[in-house]
C-alpha cells in the first residue's frame, strides 16, 4: 500500500511514518506500507502523478507554494482517483471547500494513532473491496 504524507512540517512525517509503522506491526495482513512524503501540495501532486501506483493520500490544508485544497483539485481534474485524506489544525470555513475539491475526510491534528489506524484499515478493505476478483475464485 502506498500512502503519501504531504505536510510543510517535517516532524508531521516523521511521527506519520512512525505511526504508519507501528500501525503495520499491530496488523500483520496489511501489507507493506510504502510512505512517500512531500513538503507541499506542490511537491506532493507531482510525486502522485508521476509515482502512479499511490493509494492513499494524508494532506495538511495550509502549506506554502499550493495548499492541500488546491493540490487535490489538480489531482482530480488529472484523473487521479486515489482517496485523500485532510488532516489540518484549522477549524475553519474550508471544510466544503475541500469536499468540493475531492477530499473524501478531513481530520483534525494532532492525529491519535487510533485514528490514524481507523483510516488505514477502512481505505485498505475499500481497496480490496474495489479490486478485480481473480476469475479462477469462487
Amino acid at each position: 500500500m502506498n500512502i503519501l504524507i504531504v505536510d510543510d512540517d517535517e516532524s508531521v512525517g516523521d511521527v506519520m511514518t512512525e505511526l504508519l509503522g507501528a500501525i503495520r506491526d499491530k496488523h500483520p495482513s496489511l501489507p507493506e506500507l510504502h510512505i512517500h512524503v512531500a513538503e507541499n501540495g506542490a511537491i506532493g501532486g507531482q510525486k502522485a502523478l508521476e509515482h502512479g501506483m499511490i493509494d492513499l493520500v494524508l494532506t495538511d490544508f495550509l502549506m506554502p507554494r499550493m495548499d492541500g485544497i488546491k493540490m487535490t483539485r489538480m489531482l482530480r481534474r488529472r484523473g487521479f482517483t486515489a482517496p485523500v485524506v485532510m488532516l489540518t489544525s484549522l477549524a475553519d470555513d474550508k471544510e466544503q471547500e475541500a469536499k468540493e475539491s475531492g477530499v473524501i475526510e478531513i481530520h483534525m491534528k494532532p492525529i491519535t494513532f487510533y485514528v490514524l489506524e481507523d483510516i488505514i484499515l477502512r481505505f485498505r478493505q475499500k481497496m480490496l473491496e474495489d479490486s478485480p476478483k481473480d476469475a479462477n475464485t469462487v
